[in-house]
């Protein structure tokens, strides 16, 4: 039996005992722990039926703004994608500098095919995003391109892109992301460049683990086959016909 939200299996069964004998405003927090071990053994209705009364009974500001973002993950989690954009709606209107919730509705809009409210979401997750590592920002920018592509928007794919790389320059996966939709785009010199920057940036790599490694011999294997195969197309096109 899997741990949860910090508990090993003996203190889930305490935390249960507590639930019995209370309600959500005297033991708010275990509530809380409950409806997050359901959540992870994909007991969605559970938590969710938790994490409402919790909400409902409204005792601590902080506490209720965490279920209340939970509730949307579990929506989510069950398909209710309608359900956990009103969740993330809700949220953002306390919260509207708040990044992941951005990131989220950016997402589910996305899935709902709602295109443009999709990017406005985006673009607040982007802006709202002040890490340092700056995850949600790449991650958002790279859905966008991706929702770009899809829509046959070439350009607006290739300008989002160079933005992920802007991120974090010496992110290599990026800038093999960025190589293939150049080529994709037709721009063979732009996409080789990519390619050979980022098989710099992977001779710089020394992995800590197997599974860094594993990761590192992929991406080295990608940058490796993109300049073979871009260098080859720009060859054959200063060549001419033959």
């Amino acid at each position: 039996m899997a741990s949860f939200a910090g508990y090993e299996p003996e203190d889930r069964a305490r935390v249960e005992e507590c639930v019995s004998k209370t309600d959500p405003a005297s033991a708010p927090f275990a509530h809380y722990n409950l409806g997050c071990a359901k959540y992870y053994d994909d007991d969605f209705d559970g938590a969710l039926e938790i994490w409402r009364k919790l909400v409902a009974a409204d005792v601590d500001p902080l506490l209720v703004d965490q279920a209340t973002f939970q509730m949307g993950r579990a929506l989510d989690a069950k398909g209710d994608a309608a359900g956990a954009l009103e969740i993330y709606r809700g949220f953002a209107r306390k919260h509207a500098d708040d990044a992941l919730a951005q990131f989220n509705m950016g997402e589910l809009l996305s899935r709902l095919e709602q295109f443009d409210e999709a990017e406005t979401a985006y673009l607040k997750a982007v802006e709202f995003d002040k890490s340092d590592g700056g995850d949600i920002r790449k991650d958002a920018l790279v859905n966008l391109a991706e929702d770009k592509k899809l829509a046959g928007d070439v350009a607006g794919c290739v300008r989002t892109m160079r933005r992920v790389v802007d991120v974090d320059p010496a992110d290599y996966d990026t800038r093999l992301m960025l190589a293939s939709v150049l080529r994709g785009a037709g721009d063979v010199d732009g996409a080789l460049v990519e390619a050979k920057t980022a098989a710099e940036f992977l001779d710089s790599v020394r992995p800590v683990d197997d599974d860094e490694a594993a990761a590192f011999q992929e991406a080295n294997a990608l940058a490796q086959s993109l300049i073979r195969e871009l260098t080859a197309l720009k060859e054959g096109r200063e060549a001419g016909p033959a």
